[in-house]
């Protein structure tokens, strides 16, 4: 067992341990410890961490999350900055499209029918094997003013024109062998601007302007006979029929249930108007504003069956596209600056405008369509004085055919693409042929 330490060395321990500690420091009991003068290394600073000035064990509710709503492109029309709207056209979940593919043709020919001035004849051709066959449909002088070309299931053409010498609207059909021409309609001077569609059998119905009552009406076929009604009579113009200019036209569309929607411009007011007949009675809007519109309309239903109009506005000099939904027109600007006359316009597959018409500052071809971001407008043809009674068509591949008449040299063209480019062609040289034209597809299944 050890020994307990005496208090007396105990006492002395204790009275060395100063001098100890002094020895450790560097110094004496009484004097003050050396400072150091060693430069000391810096350590990188650390990122500067704010501790939370409250810290409390509340559970708290995490905040809600908004996120930014997905951007539907399809459905909505963007417009570049030098464009404007007006209304903004919105469409609705009920008006969603989804599109059906086609069934792949057998046949599917570009094809025009025109009007000859040089002799005055009604002429019509196609496009086979990149080559245009004309050939001449009516001889009689000063016939087939103003066209308008549909084809049935079978592949067959139907024509609607006037003939200014007889003053008669009339009717050619071909028949797989030759052509057969009747008169619709020969009362008074009658006949312009027609527009044709079949119905499901195949029977033709017929929009039309007539001069003698300044009345819009629709002809009907019933087999061998018409039936001819009047959708509206008009203000007369006090003009010489020999001086009157031609800028107002009907375009016709039928809806599913065959009954039409018939777009026209009324000459004295200058009033587009917008007929529909539901099988019982006709009803009639105006679109837009009166005293504004001129020098040619065009109607298309889209893929809902609702009808679209494009027409080129005087008071701003611009062309623009009335679309209705839900019963009410809206109406977008597409492109001003003294653009939009003679215009065409087809909706396509994805249920997106596409419209050709004149570009009258320049003297061109223009054609705007849907890129997917926006409706966009493009010149086509600027060579000379060229794009004046234009008329769209559209592939079954989905391509846009134009016809389109040279002012400078008198020539029926056409500008189609191929599928990589723009493709401009002369369709007739021979005389002044196409002022008035009419393009469409002759597709067989």
């Amino acid at each position: 067992m050890k020994k307990p330490e005496s208090s007396k060395k105990f006492l002395w321990k204790l009275a060395f341990l100063p001098f100890l500690i002094a020895a450790l420091s560097g110094c004496l009991p009484g004097q003050t410890a050396p400072v150091a003068t060693e430069t000391l290394t810096k350590l990188p600073e650390l990122p500067t961490v704010t501790a939370p000035s409250t810290l409390t064990a509340t559970i708290v509710t995490p905040p809600t999350i908004t996120q930014t709503p997905t951007v539907t492109q399809t459905p909505t029309i963007s417009l570049t900055p030098t464009q404007s709207l007006t209304p903004t056209v919105t469409l609705t979940a009920t008006q969603t499209f989804t599109r059906t593919p086609a069934p792949t043709p057998k046949t599917a020919e570009a094809c025009i029918a025109y009007f000859e001035a040089t002799k005055g004849n009604l002429k019509y051709t196609c496009l086979v094997n990149d080559e245009w066959k004309n050939q001449v449909v009516d001889d009689s002088k000063d016939s087939g003013l103003y066209p308008s070309l549909v084809f049935d299931s079978a592949g067959n053409a139907h024509i609607s024109y006037y003939d200014q010498g007889g003053g008669d609207l009339k009717y050619a059909t071909w028949d797989g062998s030759a052509w057969k021409i009747e008169k619709v309609d020969e009362e008074g001077d009658t006949g312009l601007v027609s527009s044709i569609e079949l119905t499901a059998d195949g029977e033709a119905v017929i929009s039309y302007f007539d001069l003698t009552t300044w009345s819009v009406k629709l002809a009907r076929q019933s087999g061998s006979e018409w039936k001819i009604e009047t959708v509206e009579k008009l203000d007369p113009i006090e003009t010489p029929r020999k001086d009157l200019v031609i800028s107002f036209n009907t375009s016709l569309e039928l809806d599913r249930n065959g009954n039409p929607w018939v777009a026209y411009i009324a000459p004295l007011s200058k009033a587009l108007r917008a007929a529909y007949f539901d099988g019982q009675k006709w009803s009639i809007q105006t679109i837009g504003q009166p005293g504004t519109v001129n020098w040619f309309c065009s109607l298309d239903l889209d893929q809902q069956g609702e009808p679209g109009i494009s027409f080129y506005e005087e008071s701003s000099r611009s062309l623009k596209l009335a679309q209705r939904a839900q019963g009410k027109w809206n109406i977008l600007e597409i492109e001003g600056n003294k653009v939009g006359k003679y215009s065409s316009l087809v909706f396509d597959a994805d249920n997106q405008p596409r419209i050709s018409y004149f570009d009258e500052e320049l003297d061109d071809l223009r054609y705007a369509y849907w890129n997917g971001f926006s409706i966009f407008p493009m010149k086509m043809d600027s060579e000379d004085s060229v794009g004046v009674y234009t008329s769209l068509a559209i592939s079954p591949r989905g391509r846009s055919y134009i016809a389109y008449y040279d002012l400078s040299h008198k020539w029926l063209k056409v500008s189609y693409w191929t599928g990589d480019y723009w493709k401009l062609m002369v369709v007739d040289n021979t005389g002044d042929a196409g002022r008035q034209s009419s393009i469409a597809f002759r597709v067989i299944y």
